[in-house]
């Protein structure tokens, strides 16, 4: 049965003011946002954990609850201490932390045990928005790299001691200068049995990929160029890694819309691509664009998986504003004309998608997330009809 994860941003997105707080409006292009607080009062913050009855109905649960960590953001699922549960690994996006939950095991989950909190990062990570999770060392243990959006300005990885009392990971810096740094997806790239980490960068419209080294402690990182995008209306945001046309080498599927709800006479844009690898020349993986859709505003999340019943890997992606989730069912050639398929439309700040099998009836179906402005956790079961 798989279960959902999500956390809050509170110590950002006040939705809820305290009695006899001050509020104001926000206004964008959707139109206006509920009151949100506009007092000084703090609030902490909470990660969910939804438990899967293996029907798609969902409980909800806490990994932690009031934690003075003051903007969780984006999460990811990993066994950190090698103990064969899986652990939560998040990034505060004020403090400049990035945590990990340990998982307490399934008695004390039943007993509605709280996680464990550990750092990984203690405000060396300012501007963390994004984390992925490799065995970068080759050490046997698995490893953090995160992104960090301002300041930080860039990536870093964080080595894994090994033991979880250690007070916080050892970081290693990749690469810096990057305003915007947005996203972090690890994959062996290069096909050198090591994983290598794809990135991309909203401000500097910078999609790139780092080669991890045989000692990542000693030496740098390799970056390389994926594609430096045009200016304007359109950043890359997030991505993920996939064999998309089945010939051994790992792809990429990028949302390059972004959270700025950019218009050009009236019009919002977004787009989903993917990234062909297309042979290698002076030494050098070649890159080649194709478009998944043009019509997509605010593209800021992909999700990938078969969702059509045909064996292939399709698209699920969400457009931030005015907001909007879909799928994209792959036309057989990757590189042909894909078929967008809307679920929900205005869904202001949906800012996250996955694709899993949560109705447990052996078909992948989608759930997407949206934070203020709609303040819903929503999934959409596969009927197996297109």
């Amino acid at each position: 049965m798989v279960d959902l994860v999500c956390s809050d941003t509170s110590g950002f997105v006040q939705t809820e003011p305290f009695a006899g707080e001050p509020t104001v409006e926000k206004d964008n292009v959707s139109g206006t946002l509920p009151a949100v607080s506009g007092g000084p009062g703090i609030r902490n913050s909470n990660i969910y954990w939804f438990k899967n009855d293996g029907k798609g109905h969902f409980t909800r649960h806490y990994v932690t609850k009031n934690d003075p960590q003051r903007r969780l953001e984006r999460v990811t699922i990993a066994d950190l201490n090698k103990d064969g549960l899986p652990d939560v690994i998040a990034v505060d996006n004020l403090l400049g932390d990035v945590v990990w939950y340990e998982n307490p095991g399934p008695a004390a989950l039943a007993r509605g045990q709280l996680w464990k909190k550990h750092f990984i990062a203690k405000g060396t990570m300012l501007g963390a928005l994004d984390v992925a999770v490799a065995d970068f060392d080759g050490d046997g243990y698995p490893d953090v790299a995160a992104a960090g959006w301002r300041l930080t300005n860039g990536w870093k990885w964080f080595k894994n001691p090994g033991r979880a009392d250690a007070e916080e990971w050892k970081g290693y810096m990749i690469d810096g200068g990057f305003p915007g740094a947005s996203s972090v997806a690890a994959g062996d790239i290069n096909r050198d049995g090591r994983p290598d980490l794809f990135v991309t960068s909203r401000d500097s419209r910078a999609i790139l990929w780092y080669e991890c080294p045989k000692d990542p402690t000693t030496q740098p990182w390799r970056r390389n160029v994926v594609d430096l995008t045009p200016g304007g209306e359109r950043e890359p945001v997030n991505e993920k890694l996939v064999d998309l046309n089945g010939d051994g080498r790992l792809d990429a599927v990028v949302a390059w819309g972004g959270y700025g709800a950019k218009t050009t006479h009236g019009k919002l844009w977004g787009s989903v691509v993917w990234y062909e690898q297309a042979g290698v020349a002076d030494g050098r993986i070649q890159w080649k664009k194709h478009i998944i859709t043009n019509e997509l505003p605010g593209a800021c999340d992909v999700a990938l998986g078969d969702l059509s019943g045909r064996g292939r890997i399709d698209v699920a992606a969400v457009g931030w504003m005015p907001g909007e989730v879909a799928w994209f069912e792959n036309p057989g050639n990757p590189a042909g004309r894909w078929i967008k398929h809307s679920l929900k439309g205005n869904m202001p700040n949906v800012s996250q998608v996955v694709i899993a099998n949560l109705g447990n009836e052996g078909r992948n179906d989608i759930a997407a997330i949206g934070d203020y402005g709609s303040m819903e956790l929503l999934w959409w079961q596969n009927d197996g009809k297109r």
